[in-house]
């Protein structure tokens, strides 16, 4: 008993002091990055132009939001009492999913109803910049036959984005409620947990992911969940085509990767997570060459029979999407050292705070092969020059892959209790007082 009291407080120090430092190095950074832009006078995207509104640490807004805050707090003390149930009481595999799908929901509803009704029932943010672009066209084959050369026309996303997104807009159009592509969103975010739950049904990574302010914040603002769940099944796959190195295994991850491609160009980060995995793990490459090239001529096929059948290019759209990015940014990433290496560190910045108290469980626990895959693809992918921020977002498909990372786990009930009290407290904060997109 006494070991394990003096565990969970060693544990619990731990925690705190990461959390307690990486607030404090998101303070630097923003007083730096402010520093740099009032001495010299750089007008430019370094990073993010709405940062300069914001109050430090990072996005953090003066004014409270203008909707219905009270019914965070009661869902969030509904959400406590049933993770007490989930925590403190032996229950099946099946009520768990019930749990974590009725918080799940709960939350994700009421975090966008706190904001304004546009955001709870209605098209907001990033699906409201992708249906700006829906007049430009007159149905999904016109769509896909000429995304490509009415890119330069449309809004701010579309411009760099492949065309899924608007294909789903579209179908939600056709079935008479636009509002609808928000659906997939979230049930996509749903399905991510309760496939974690099922993979490792006695982690308490799974209920810290499901709180994780990144999979209830964005749900409602962006379509960012549907490739995370793309990305949560291409990992899978790719765990299970090494190990049983069957040929149709190596298919199907060609197949995903194909549709991830479709909705994101950050299918570049997942590569990267495989290329590292091979790494760290020390699994030989030459072994496994056939899969991965087998995989590969998948993903040229898929893509080769979308333009057949639709006279959509990818690899047209790729290059004119990199066109566009750099003429909205008028920038690029190697073009000042400060300027780098600012964008660079606040990339790392930003993937913490949309995990949460999940990345800090997994920065305080014992070091393992699957966590150092994930770090150093972090690392490798912030210090690219390839992205300008908003990581919390474009890269919230890396939190489910924590999941596999499990290694020190609090081994008393109350104090896993308190890690989910702490990590839902963490994400009802960020919601109320942080700035989603800037």
């Amino acid at each position: 008993m006494q070991a394990n009291a003096k565990h969970d407080f060693t544990f619990f120090a731990k925690l705190f002091l990461a959390i307690g430092i990486l607030v404090f190095v998101a303070c630097c950074w923003n007083y730096c990055y402010q520093s740099y832009l009032l001495q010299s006078g750089y007008k430019g995207d370094i990073f993010r132009p709405g940062l300069k509104e914001t109050l430090q640490p990072f996005y953090i807004l003066p004014e409270t939001n203008a909707g219905h805050t009270w019914a965070v707090y009661v869902v969030g003390a509904i959400a406590l009492a049933l993770f007490g149930l989930y925590v403190f009481v032996e229950v099946s595999l099946k009520k768990k999913y019930a749990i974590l799908s009725v918080v799940y929901l709960l939350l994700v509803l009421v975090f966008a109803d706190s904001e304004n009704d546009a955001r709870l029932c209605g098209i907001n943010s990033h699906y409201q910049t992708f249906a700006n672009d829906l007049h430009l066209f007159s149905g999904l084959r016109d769509l896909l036959a000429n995304y490509t050369s009415r890119q330069h026309l449309m809004d701010v996303h579309g411009q760099h984005y492949p065309p899924l997104n608007l294909v789903l807009l579209m179908f939600s159009q056709k079935l008479g409620w636009l509002p609808l592509a928000k659906g997939f969103s979230i049930l996509s975010g749903l399905a991510c947990i309760l496939i974690c739950q099922k993979i490792n049904p006695k982690s308490i990574l799974t209920p810290l992911l499901a709180l994780s302010p990144g999979m209830l914040i964005f749900p409602s603002l962006d379509f960012v969940p549907i490739p995370t769940l793309l990305g949560l099944c291409s990992f899978l796959v790719f765990k299970k085509a090494l190990r049983l190195g069957k040929i149709k295994w190596w298919v199907r991850l060609g197949i995903l990767l194909t549709f991830f491609s479709l909705f994101s160009y950050s299918v570049s980060v997942l590569i990267l997570f495989f290329g590292v995995w091979f790494f760290v793990k020390k699994i030989s490459i030459r072994v496994h060459f056939k899969g991965i090239l087998l995989a590969s001529v998948t993903c040229l096929l898929g893509f080769g029979m979308v333009w057949l059948f639709t006279g959509f290019n990818q690899y047209d759209c790729f290059m004119q999407s990199i066109s566009n990015n750099s003429e909205l940014l008028q920038s690029n990433g190697f073009d000042n050292f400060l300027r780098y290496f600012i964008r660079s560190t606040g990339n790392l910045l930003g993937i913490f705070f949309s995990g949460g108290l999940l990345v800090f469980f997994l920065v305080v626990s014992r070091l393992t092969l699957e966590t150092k895959t994930w770090i150093i693809t972090l690392i490798i992918a912030s210090f690219s020059g390839l992205f300008f921020g908003e990581t919390e977002r474009i890269w919230l498909f890396l939190l489910p892959l924590c999941i596999f990372a499990d290694n020190v786990i609090p081994p008393t009930k109350i104090s896993r209790y308190l890690l989910v009290s702490f990590a839902l407290t963490i994400a009802i904060w960020q919601e109320l007082a942080y700035k989603h997109f800037l």
